[in-house]
């Protein structure tokens, strides 16, 4: 646990810029997606996951003064509907100074909890449930593998209930129809669940699709 300052950023501030742009020419409302393409519009192509996945987030931190309209399952965003209060908080928030926020202990940073799940990741592959799983998976031919259920594999209870938003079935279409920047724009699918996932997939000596930036 270390403490480090909260500072309202550059990012966040340009994500504010353009939600208020978008309101002025009419848009009332909006999703994540919505939000990275009016980015790359303004600022330029996203090159990386990093970049992308901050954004998404911070896009959904918006969402405690902008209005939800449905949590919906339409490619597994959620849906913000924009009115006058939002817009009145989102330029105050605007005119706040980074001075005025303090510094909090924010617990263990990205690095920590990613490297803190692959050691829980690996502790809980040693048990010989899962060991008996992977070997399973592993004996099936490729076609067998590809139709297999995504809730076959061993993996949290979390990540199958984000696979299910996102109206993957089989390992298949995981494989053939998400990337993984397409994978954390899914409701409750951090950063943790890629890690979980990715080293489920590499004991079967499968890999995500590519992003256009990792080709």
């Amino acid at each position: 646990m270390i403490e480090r300052v909260s500072i309202w950023g550059e990012m966040t501030q340009k994500i504010y810029r353009l939600i208020l742009e978008a309101y002025k020419n009419g848009i009332k409302e909006y999703t994540s997606k919505d939000v990275l393409e009016w980015w790359e519009a303004k600022y330029g192509k996203i090159t990386d996951i990093d970049t992308e996945r901050k954004i998404v987030s911070r896009v959904a931190g918006t969402g405690g003064m902008t209005y939800v309209k449905y949590y919906g399952h339409r490619k597994g965003l959620t849906h913000y509907s924009l009115r006058e209060e939002n817009i009145d908080l989102l330029r105050y928030q605007l005119s706040l100074k980074s001075s005025e926020y303090k510094t909090h202990n924010l617990g263990p940073t990205a690095a920590e909890l990613k490297q803190n799940k692959l050691k829980s990741i690996e502790e809980a592959f040693k048990s010989p449930a899962n060991i008996k799983i992977i070997n399973e998976l592993k004996s099936l031919n490729h076609d067998e593998l590809m139709n297999t259920s995504v809730y076959a594999l061993p993996v949290s209870a979390r990540l199958k209930k984000c696979l299910g938003y996102d109206n993957l079935h089989t390992i298949g279409e995981l494989l053939e129809d998400r990337t993984k920047a397409e994978l954390l724009r899914v409701p409750s699918f951090g950063r943790l669940c890629l890690v979980e996932l990715e080293y489920v997939l590499d004991l079967l000596g499968l890999k995500l699709k590519k992003s256009y930036w990792e080709e």
